[in-house]
């Protein structure tokens, strides 16, 4: 689902397994958390597969898809495992969003057989969109992070696999 300027706090989840084959991207906390939504003080303990047959490149993460809003003081526990993916991290993809006081103790895990992946341990892609830089602050990551294409780019980063932003007092723990 999606957080449109609301704010999820202390949410726990921790007894289910997601497990998808469509090509929808999928997070555990929520799917988008727009610019004004904010997440915070939440954990993810579950275990994340995702695989798709179509060319189309579902990404999946153990907090949220895609985040352009704020996420504040989370953990994430479970493994992360997309197949035909092109993102896979904790936090997705985070354009012009802010990723802070955040820890990852999860496997991640990105295969993809026709294009890049980019596998990270709190972010995917950080990126600048619209003039505005995303931050990924004091966050860390411990845990096996890995990229594989079968045709093109792999990208994997303990805390993102492709920066093009800002981050700031993080790092990997392995």
């Amino acid at each position: 689902g999606t957080n449109n300027g609301g704010e999820i706090n202390y949410v726990n989840i921790n007894t289910a397994t997601i497990t998808s084959k469509h090509d929808k991207g999928v997070g555990a906390i929520a799917g988008l958390n727009s610019g004004a939504g904010t997440i915070k003080n939440c954990e993810n303990r579950i275990s994340m597969k995702q695989t798709s047959e179509k060319e189309w490149h579902p990404n999946t993460s153990g907090f949220v898809n895609t985040n352009y809003g704020k996420i504040d003081s989370c953990k994430n526990y479970g493994d992360v495992h997309s197949e035909s993916a092109l993102e896979v991290g904790t936090a997705g993809n985070v354009y012009y969003g802010l990723v802070s006081n955040s820890r990852n103790f999860g496997n991640i895990k990105g295969i993809s057989k026709v294009s890049n992946v980019y596998s990270g341990g709190i972010v995917s892609m950080n990126e600048t969109a619209n003039g505005v830089s995303a931050v990924v602050e004091y966050s860390k990551s411990k845990g096996e992070i890995s990229a594989k294409s079968k045709s093109s780019g792999s990208y994997a980063g303990g805390v993102a696999a492709w920066n093009s932003a800002s981050v700031e007092h993080s790092g990997f723990e392995g």
